[in-house]
C-alpha cells in the first residue's frame, strides 16, 4: 500500500493511503483502480491523440466513488500541457468544484458538485497513479 500526503488547507495535511492496480474491464481495456479508505477511483484511459495546439486534452474518463456516502460519478480528466491533470470547474457554492456538468448548446449547468477539500484529495490520488 503506498501512501500519499495531501495538503488539504493550511496547516493541515491529511494522509491518504492507497493501492493501485492494473484491472481488465470485461471488453478487454486495462485500467487503472485506485483504492483508499475514503474513495475507489477507477480510471479508463482514452484512446484519442492529443492536439499540440490545445491548452488541454481529454487523458481519462474517472468513476469516482465517495465511500462512505455510497456516491458514484463520472468525471472527465483533461492534462494540461505542462503535464497537470485538471478536472471539474469552479462550482456555484464557495469552496466547492463542479464535478458534473450538462452543456445543452449554449450554456453549462451544473449538475453536482463536491468540496475543493475532497476535489484536491481526488486528483492528487488520480495524478500520483497515473505518473
Amino acid at each position: 500500500m503506498s501512501e500519499l500526503t495531501v495538503k488539504v488547507s493550511v496547516p493541515t495535511d491529511k494522509k491518504l493511503e492507497y493501492k493501485v492496480t492494473e484491472e481488465v474491464a470485461s471488453g478487454g481495456k486495462a485500467y487503472k483502480l485506485i483504492n483508499s479508505e475514503p474513495y475507489q477511483i477507477a480510471i479508463f484511459p482514452t484512446s484519442g491523440k492529443a492536439d499540440p495546439n490545445k491548452g488541454s486534452n481529454l487523458y481519462a474518463n474517472a468513476r469516482v466513488t465517495l465511500k462512505a456516502q455510497s456516491i458514484t460519478f463520472q468525471m472527465v480528466v483533461k492534462k494540461l500541457k505542462n503535464g497537470e491533470l485538471i478536472a471539474g470547474q469552479p462550482g456555484r457554492l464557495n469552496g466547492h468544484r463542479a464535478v458534473v456538468t450538462e452543456w445543452d448548446g449554449e450554456k453549462s449547468f451544473e449538475r453536482m458538485s463536491i468540496p475543493n477539500g475532497t476535489h484536491k484529495e481526488i486528483m492528487s490520488l488520480i495524478s500520483a497513479a497515473c505518473v
